[in-house]
């Protein structure tokens, strides 16, 4: 039989009421010390709400795209609470040590390094004597891996050192299954992926029956036609899709707007875009077929005009000639993912997945140093476009 329990205000757990100036008690420690791990407070712990708690409350909002107001309501502390917001190192620095000796230790560009409280990076000329950041984020791959046609996960051996490796399932597979219930190995994780417009009560009926229980985690992964947010029980994180011509034909603008709505409704701690990084023919009615590797170095080298950067750091436009016949198309390029990952960055999103990266793979890792440093995954896929 359950019993009530009578506690005084001051006694409540973190994230059971609405804190403000004024507040007292263990939630306002407990906020003060994990907003000190962030490298945003450096009051006292005294479990009292005052003004630089207000401000560093402030400052934590602006940074992960909440209602800068101060108040420590639901979202606010619901994001506290999140263990994604710990992908912070802070550096305090002493006198001996060196941006030089701080860029090798950890593999990043010194661009990398931040103020932790506004997170404005730190310049060259620049007197590193206080605290630096750096933001950890993951670079997913989608990589070909196993044979066809066999279920990803049971025929590859667990090797030390990998990468750790999501398995790609499509829903409309599974649903036409008998057993639903996906056997894995502990060391990989599960992406559901759902290509149907109205599948939102076979996506959550299927990730309750295929939950991983401490081996792993689940991820959905949904386009702008069927977006659905998970509750933190149904999935770890969500893969988003944008609208392949708004990205190349209006470079970052597109997909920019659609993870600014979504960051309405959805934290960016637990956000994954992903791109493709194959070139897109152009024809009469927009954008057409997807290109191989071959046909984009025939794009490149075959050019009748010089190419067009679509935006700042976006696509390129190319006019070129194959087969007697003029062809247009839009190709990436290195600047290309350059303006992802600092888009990426920038929204303080969880990572990026990169599908199509046959020539691209080196790339996005130099890249990625220049903004953060990259945990790269694997995503286990059927062959270089999608299981």
């Amino acid at each position: 039989m359950s019993r009530l329990v009578i506690l005084r205000r001051e006694e409540l757990p973190f994230g059971k009421r609405v804190l403000t100036v004024g507040c007292e008690g263990q939630d306002v420690r407990y906020l003060q010390g994990v907003l000190n791990k962030l490298g945003i407070y450096n009051g006292d712990f005294s479990g009292h709400y005052d003004l630089l708690t207000m401000e560093a409350v402030k400052t934590f909002q602006k940074a992960y795209y909440l209602q800068v107001d101060g108040i420590v309501g639901p979202d606010t502390s619901k994001l506290l609470l999140d263990p994604s917001i710990h992908n912070r190192l802070l550096l305090r620095l002493s006198g001996s040590e060196t941006q030089a000796l701080l860029v090798a230790e950890y593999g990043v560009s010194p661009q990398a390094f931040k103020h932790p409280a506004d997170r404005r990076r730190f310049r060259r000329t620049e007197n590193h004597t206080s605290v630096m950041m750096i933001e950890q984020r993951e670079i997913i791959l989608g990589l070909p891996r196993g044979s066809e046609g066999k279920t990803p996960g049971k025929e590859q051996p667990v090797i030390e050192g990998e990468p750790p490796v999501f398995h790609l399932f499509n829903l409309e597979e599974l649903a036409a299954q008998k057993e639903k219930k996906i056997q894995i190995k502990p060391a990989y994780s599960i992406v559901l992926r759902s290509i149907g417009k109205r599948a939102s009560r076979l996506l959550r009926k299927i990730s309750r029956q295929c939950r991983p229980e401490d081996q792993g985690e689940l991820l959905w992964w949904l386009n702008s036609e069927n977006l659905l947010f998970p509750q933190p029980r149904e999935a770890d994180g969500l893969i988003y899709t944008p609208r392949q011509q708004e990205i190349t034909v209006h470079g970052h603008e597109g997909w920019s707007k659609e993870v600014r709505k979504i960051l309405y409704y959805y934290p960016c701690t637990r956000l994954i875009v992903h791109f493709d990084l194959r070139g897109r023919e152009k024809n009469t009615e927009g954008l057409g077929r997807l290109l191989s590797v071959n046909e984009s170095r025939i794009a490149r080298i075959n050019r009748i005009s010089n190419p067009k950067r679509v935006k700042e750091n976006g696509w390129v436009y190319y006019r070129y000639r194959f087969k007697g016949e003029e062809r247009e198309a839009y190709l990436p390029d290195r600047r290309t993912i350059r303006g992802i990952l600092q888009q990426i960055d920038h929204y303080n999103l969880r990572g990026v997945l990169f599908t199509g990266i046959d020539e691209w793979e080196e790339g996005i890792e130099e890249e990625s140093n220049r903004f953060f440093q990259a945990s790269r995954r694997i995503l286990v896929m059927k062959n270089q476009t999608l299981a």
